[in-house]
């Protein structure tokens, strides 16, 4: 008896659901493509050399059905990308290296594709775009582009666990500029997402 019941819940699952809620974590590699930037009333200096180091962040999945194989994504991310730049001082030529960091909150329209389930879990791919709101650093609001493949392990109780490489594009202020960010800022993430959640 107790062995069934085991099995009923710590077997892998074959059915398909209809609703997903899950949470995620993602990390990884951040670059950060930006011109130079002035700083200051006077120009008494400007920052540039842009280097981007790495990211971590949290996300709430929620997926619904929309065809035989085929989830529409949406949630809440947080990320938190941190970058290295040097800032040249104008009056005596001089330059140091300095740190900062610029946290991202994302709302994703993505389309989820379950490609090939296996016994050992299923293969899915995904992507789909991101609007973004930047509050710090001089941005405000922008759009992202994400692709992602991995791998879905669902038990038959409906708990399942995640695991994909994802990368993702992040125009930061595409509409206008304001203060000292440009149209052409770019925000690229490659890293991991590693989550689960439930099904049903």
């Amino acid at each position: 008896m107790l062995l069934s019941v085991c099995c009923v819940f710590l077997g892998y699952s074959q059915e398909d659901h209809k609703y997903t809620l899950g949470v995620h974590f993602t990390f990884g590699k951040a670059n950060l493509s930006r011109e130079d930037n002035f700083v200051g009333t006077s120009y008494d200096g400007y920052a540039k050399n842009y280097r981007g180091k790495d990211y971590i962040g949290i996300a709430v999945d929620y997926a619904y059905r929309i065809g035989h194989k085929t989830d529409f994504c949406t949630g809440i991310v947080v990320t938190l990308n941190r970058y290295d730049y040097t800032y040249n001082y104008d009056w005596n030529a001089s330059s140091s290296d300095c740190s900062d960091a610029l946290s991202v909150f994302s709302v994703p329209l993505h389309l989820k594709y379950h490609l090939l389930k296996l016994p050992v879990g299923e293969f899915v791919i995904g992507g789909g775009i991101d609007a973004n709101y930047h509050p710090n650093n001089g941005y405000s609001w922008g759009i992202g582009l994400n692709v992602n493949a991995g791998w879905e392990y669902t038990l038959k109780s409906g708990l399942f666990f995640a695991l994909s490489p994802m990368m993702q594009w992040n125009l930061l202020d595409p509409l206008y500029q304001k203060d000292y960010a440009r149209k052409s800022d770019l925000l690229a993430q490659t890293g991991l997402n590693i989550g689960g959640g439930f099904k049903w």
